[in-house]
């Protein structure tokens, strides 16, 4: 229960290994969470600047080389931002981590919402003691 199970796969389809991260404890599942909820912020931010980026990509005299040259570093940058969120998670938690060649991970594994759906899912099993104020970042304290 509460346990991502991720199988790495040969050309072939054979599994090459498998990596089961068991919940977390809670004091490592704030850390997890309050790294993510900093991930989000920028993510908020970048969000922002692609939405500018957008605005001017519509103006009549942009320079679309160099607006598109940005608009994609700005997309690369959040899928960089999973990585090592999840090598942590991995590392910290699973009995056997990934494979430090990020080139080696399934693609799916460094789309922005998998750490997201990682928490949901821990949130979806026992925490803790249940106390009230266990899930804020302020009781981190």
């Amino acid at each position: 229960m509460g346990y991502v199970i991720v199988r790495l796969v040969d050309d072939d389809g054979n599994v090459r290994s498998t990596h089961k991260c068991r919940r977390p404890k809670l004091r490592e599942y704030r850390e997890l969470r309050n790294s993510l909820e900093e991930i989000t912020r920028e993510a908020t931010n970048k969000q922002q600047e692609l939405n500018d980026l957008q605005k001017q990509m519509n103006e009549k005299d942009a320079d679309l080389d160099a607006l598109n040259e940005k608009l994609s570093e700005a997309l690369d940058w959040l899928a960089e931002r999973s990585v090592p969120w999840i090598r942590d998670a991995f590392q910290r938690l699973a009995d056997n981590p990934l494979p430090e060649d990020e080139g080696e991970w399934p693609p799916f594994l460094v789309a922005q919402e998998i750490p997201l759906q990682m928490v949901r899912h821990w949130r979806s099993v026992p925490l803790g003691s249940g106390r009230a104020g266990t899930n804020s970042p302020s009781a981190n304290g």
